[in-house]
């Protein structure tokens, strides 16, 4: 265990161990020996009393920082997404589903679902119709090619 080890979490499911040490640097570590499985690719943190929160599959790990949210895929080691605008304030938790609220110095809320797995049929809902070719080049699975994300609407030709 290395000594400049300054904040650390357990996850619920007891899979893994965090660790943050003194430059900001998130390590996942087996939980009973400690040893480190990866570090959380480009992961760094501003103040090194951060919040650190695990979705309860231990699929994911959500950070806060003085200036930004971040979400993490903890089998990867990637980050999901960019950051969470209008970070000033939050609040994680939620009793139907991993959520986070977000508030702008303005008093603007906004909530976010952090259920993934429910991200493509949230879009489609939204916007009445397939990811274009260029939106998936953008936003879509970088591994994968081009499909259909909303089964009831056409694909685009």
């Amino acid at each position: 265990f290395e000594k400049d080890v300054r904040a650390m979490r357990f996850s619920p499911d007891g899979q893994y161990l965090v660790t943050i040490n003194s430059e900001g640097v998130f390590t996942l570590r087996d939980p009973e020996s400690y040893e480190a499985r990866r570090d959380l690719l480009g992961a760094r943190t501003e103040v090194l009393d951060n919040d650190i929160w695990f979705s309860s599959d231990g699929r994911y790990l959500l950070s806060g920082g003085l200036s930004a949210l971040r979400m993490w895929d903890l089998e990867t080691g990637e980050q999901i997404g960019g950051t969470f605008p209008n970070a000033s304030g939050f609040h994680f938790g939620g009793n139907d589903g991993p959520h986070l609220v977000t508030a702008a110095d303005d008093n603007f809320l906004a909530v976010w679902n952090l259920n993934v797995d429910e991200w493509f049929d949230i879009a489609c809902q939204a916007a009445g119709r397939n990811m274009t070719r260029d939106e998936w080049e953008q936003f879509g699975p970088q591994d994968e090619d081009y499909r259909a994300t909303c089964p009831q609407w056409p694909i685009e030709s």
